[in-house]
């Protein structure tokens, strides 16, 4: 072979393996573009689930408020329920002791008694406390009769109850919590200073 077929047949090989050459580098480039697109379906896909797992968290998160909030308002019912039982059981034995405290007030006799003068005392504890729990006394006199909160003894005299005033308390009223569990039972004046 001579020189220029020798070089000829160089330059055809050359040739060819760059052609080859090329090939491969449109094909790893080719790999490399695919490679990328799949990376970056990927980190949309995290993404996708990261944002996922976030809003699970935070559905959750407000599920167990709710449950916590729910929680708290039984258990705040079921307290104020119980506490109103106690309550509508206890107002009879305060009003047993307001009686014994007005009969000592009659009876000089009697007020001289340590055990007697102890009751008022008592009374007054014991009504101190359950105001605390929320038990309130309605025995204002001199208030504008409410149906909601009084109950009256029926007088002829009084022809529209609602324009009446309370002139006496025969019964103190009760409530506990804004709610009623006794009206109280008064006596109606159409003065409101009596």
């Amino acid at each position: 072979m001579n020189d220029i077929d020798k070089h000829k047949k160089e330059t055809q090989t050359e040739s060819k393996n760059d052609l080859n050459n090329t090939t491969i580098t449109q094909n790893n480039v080719s790999d490399d573009c695919q490679n990328q697109d799949k990376i970056n379906s990927l980190k949309q896909k995290i993404l996708e689930i990261k944002k996922h797992i976030s809003e699970v968290k935070l559905r959750e998160q407000a599920e167990i408020e709710n449950i916590n909030k729910n929680t708290k308002n039984k258990i705040k019912i079921i307290i104020d329920t119980q506490l109103e039982n106690f309550f509508r059981n206890l107002i009879p034995i305060i009003d047993s002791l307001k009686n014994i405290r007005k009969d000592i007030n009659k009876y000089n006799n009697i007020k001289d008694n340590n055990m007697i003068q102890g009751i008022p005392l008592i009374l007054k504890s014991l009504l101190t406390v359950t105001e605390k729990f929320g038990l309130k006394i309605n025995n204002k006199k001199g208030k504008l009769f409410d149906p909601k909160l009084h109950t009256t003894i029926p007088n002829e005299n009084c022809k529209n109850i609602n324009e009446y005033y309370v002139s006496e308390i025969i019964q103190d009223g009760y409530t506990f919590h804004e709610k009623i569990i006794r009206k109280a039972i008064v006596k109606l004046s159409k003065d409101k200073k009596t």
